[in-house]
Parts: structure tokens; sequence; C-alpha cells
């Protein structure tokens, strides 16, 4: 997942060593997420997905079995971050953005209750939810990094 784990490295490298422990865990809970929200996209797809033989979890197993078999790459990430902390890989202020499992298992709630299309956007409301969840996180992740940095 470019837009996961490579995107944190390359915004990283800008102000620092992007092959440092805290880039690179960071970009693996981002594209770990990623790797289970991606398939958000595909619901609104899957009747066109299906008709030009395009292969995604969706139309392959059934959006209730692609949903379970993605909780958890959405949930596990943020769950992890208290053990990424007693580790050593992660700082300690980071603590907060474990909370954000709860949006993440809602994503997966929303996938099996609502597959229309949200009135206002294009997708549906798990796709929605999946990038304000990301959104949370990486704007999270900034504003804690750069506020411990100035309170050094």
């Amino acid at each position: 997942m470019p837009r996961g784990l490579f995107g944190i490295l390359a915004s990283w490298s800008v102000f620092g060593n992007p092959i440092e422990k805290l880039p690179l865990t960071i970009g693996f809970i981002v594209m770990t997420f990623l790797i289970g929200g991606s398939i958000t996209k595909d619901i609104i797809d899957s009747e066109a997905d299906k008709k030009t033989g395009t292969i995604t979890l969706i139309n392959t197993y059934g959006i209730e079995k692609a949903a379970l078999m993605t909780l958890p790459f959405m949930v596990l990430p943020f769950a992890y971050i208290p053990i990424f902390i007693e580790v050593g890989l992660l700082n300690s202020y980071l603590w907060i953005l474990s909370f954000l499992a709860i949006p993440a298992y809602f994503v997966f709630h929303l996938m099996l209750s609502d597959k229309k299309t949200s009135r206002i956007f294009e997708n549906t409301p798990s796709w929605i939810l999946m990038y304000c969840t990301y959104l949370l996180f990486a704007f999270g992740f900034s504003l804690l990094t750069i506020f411990n940095s100035i309170s050094i």
C-alpha cells in the first residue's frame, strides 16, 4: 500500500530519517489498516466488478466473509499501539491513537449493515468512515509528534 507505508516514510523524509523505528512503526500501522479498509471501496462496485471479471474479496467471498477477513487488519493495528509502546517502538504520548480501533470496528459494522451510497459522497458510509479514521490517525500522529518535540 503506497499510501500507507510509503506515504508515511516519504512525509517523514522531509524532516528526518525515514528508516527509524517511529516512522516505520507508524507506516506499518497505516499500511495494515489500509489493507483491510481498502475493500470498502469495492462494495459499491461489486456488481460492475462481477460483470467485468474483476476479482475482489467482495465479489469472491461476499460482503460478510470479506468484512470478517479484513476486520483484524482494521482493528488490530490500533489495538497493538500499547504493545508497540511497551516494547519501545512507539513513544508513550501516542497511546491515545489506540482508541481509533473503535471507529475502525465501526467501519466493519457499516460494511455489514449499509451497502448504499452516501447522499453526499461518492461511496459507502464505511468507505467514508475508513478515510476519516485514517485522517484522524495521520493528523493525530503528526500533531502529537510536533507538540511533543516542542515541549522537550
